[in-house]
């Protein structure tokens, strides 16, 4: 767990206002555990009908029990692929998978995807994880090598992604 990222308690402010009158105003200390997840191997490289998955790590701050719900971006997910979190929520341990399925029309190409939770009286650091896709048609033709062949190279750092292509 990164030190120093959230330093609890939180203070809260609530007010009322009427106008440009403010007419309440209250603060309250709020102390927030840290959940933060991270995923393993950040990058997987998906082919047409195959399946991938990644191990999402739910490292707690010590004393933290309670379910976190977790979700990923399925709206960042390229043509042709599913997915699903196991187990589903909410989730009491520590670890959770997230599944990726492509079916025959997997279009090329590499993504970035968000995990992320939420968790009573936590406060939840998202991962975010690498999809490299194949199509059907890269790839050599296996046949002696005369073939031509492509791949993909993703280095993810720090929530950042690079991709370069190369044939």
């Amino acid at each position: 767990m990164p030190p120093n990222l959230v330093t609890p308690p939180f203070q809260v402010a609530i007010s009322r206002t009427s106008g440009d009158a403010q007419i309440f105003s209250a603060y309250a200390a709020v102390n927030l555990l840290v959940v933060q997840l991270s995923a393993s191997p950040p990058v997987r490289t998906l082919a047409p009908g195959g399946t991938t998955t990644y191990a999402v790590n739910i490292g707690r701050e010590a004393g933290y029990t309670k379910p976190i719900n977790l979700d990923f971006d399925r709206s960042s997910l390229p043509v042709g692929v599913s997915g699903r979190l196991d187990p589903p929520n909410p989730v009491f341990g520590n670890t959770a998978t997230l599944t990726l399925s492509g079916n025959s029309n997997v279009t090329q190409g590499s993504r970035s995807i968000d995990i992320s939770g939420t968790g009573e009286r936590a406060v939840v650091i998202p991962t975010t994880v690498i999809l490299n896709t194949t199509s059907s048609s890269s790839g050599g033709g296996g046949g002696g090598g005369a073939g031509r062949r492509s791949f993909a190279l993703s280095v993810a750092t720090n929530n950042i992604a690079r991709t370069e292509i190369a044939a």
